[in-house]
């Protein structure tokens, strides 16, 4: 499944090869945290920022053409097995300072770009029971029209999920699939 290891949290878009019974036992059988994302909204779930740092290229190793080895280049002559494996060594004993490191700049590039993110947005709260509509484009199903709206039906705020999404039903009752974040529903007024 994975280049080095089974992943512990796997976040995913609601696809039904990801949303459906034998992925979900796979991913508890192997103790994966499964997490959705809100549709057309990565952000809404908090995960599309947080970068992981399992592996750094910290060890500074160059890759050599196979060519280079046949034809003998400069580089490949100056190698020394001695002094390059003590390198490897001494940038293993320093990985914890650069992950650290790497983790200030990722958190100090986070704060930016949620600062500046967050300058023009507008936030759109609903409760439950509140009536709103949800966008057509949101729901990517088919060619939208040129004169078709651009909100569809009314729908009914069934549960609020956190993060400004929230879990729809229909006027009839029936719950919609997936959550929806705030930024594709608007307040529907009777």
């Amino acid at each position: 499944m994975c280049r080095y290891e089974i992943p512990r949290i796997l976040v995913t878009d609601n696809g039904t090869q990801f949303n459906n019974e034998e992925f979900r036992k796979y991913c508890e059988e192997n103790e994966i945290d499964l997490r959705f994302t809100s549709v057309a909204h990565p952000q809404a779930n908090g995960q599309s920022h947080n970068w992981s740092n399992a592996f750094h290229v910290s060890i500074r190793a160059e890759a050599v053409v196979p060519v280079e080895i046949s034809h003998s280049s400069p580089r490949i002559q100056a190698f020394n097995t001695e002094e390059n494996e003590e390198g490897q060594r001494l940038s293993l004993d320093l990985i914890d300072e650069v992950r650290d490191a790497a983790h200030a700049k990722i958190v100090e590039y986070q704060k930016k770009a949620y600062f500046y993110y967050n300058l023009r947005v507008k936030d759109r709260f609903f409760k439950q029971g509140d009536l709103v509509l949800r966008k057509v484009e949101a729901f990517g199903v088919g060619q939208k029209e040129n004169l078709a709206s651009n909100w569809e039906e009314p729908y009914k705020v069934k549960s609020v999920q956190g993060r400004g999404t929230y879990k729809l039903e229909t006027m009839e009752g029936e719950e919609i699939p997936r959550t929806w974040h705030a930024q594709n529903l608007k307040v529907y007024y009777l």
